[in-house]
């Protein structure tokens, strides 16, 4: 399935994670003691993660997206009935969303209260796709034959 599309090799291409390391210095009592000193492993600031990060985003590709997005298609559709359904389980999933994805209370409500802007944006995005991909077919039957 494009969702798994050479996951192995996109986890071969990740950069591995940071490993313990022994200390050969006695400086520490355990370590005179016969027992090897490990340092820690630093971690981020917020995420707990290790500090070589990634951007797992960077390896997704145009298939995997188009399969997600199909699937949350597919939820909508088999899950709302109605317009009126639709329209209050996106708004409570994108406010959620929202909830999560701000760094602060101001954002949540500075991101909130233009929300509008990103819809308008993103209609306008997928009416150019639409519009592209009417002219392309357009451009395909309108060329002869050889």
């Amino acid at each position: 399935s494009p969702l798994y599309h050479n996951m192995a090799e996109d986890t071969a291409a990740m950069p591995s994670a940071p490993t313990l390391k022994r200390s050969t210095s006695s400086s520490s009592g355990s370590a005179s003691a016969g027992m090897p000193s490990v340092l820690p492993l630093a971690r981020g600031p917020s995420t707990g993660g290790s500090t070589r990060q990634y951007d797992w985003h960077l390896f997704l590709t145009i298939e995997e997206r188009q399969a997600v997005r199909k699937k949350i298609k597919q939820a909508y559709t088999s899950s709302c009935k109605s317009y009126e359904d639709l329209l209050e389980t996106v708004v409570a999933i994108e406010e959620e969303l929202l909830h999560i994805s701000t760094p602060s209370r101001l954002d949540y409500f500075k991101s909130g209260c233009q929300y509008d802007r990103r819809v308008v944006e993103k209609r306008k995005q997928l009416e150019g796709e639409l519009a592209l991909g009417e002219e392309e077919e357009t451009a395909l039957a309108k060329k002869p034959k050889l």
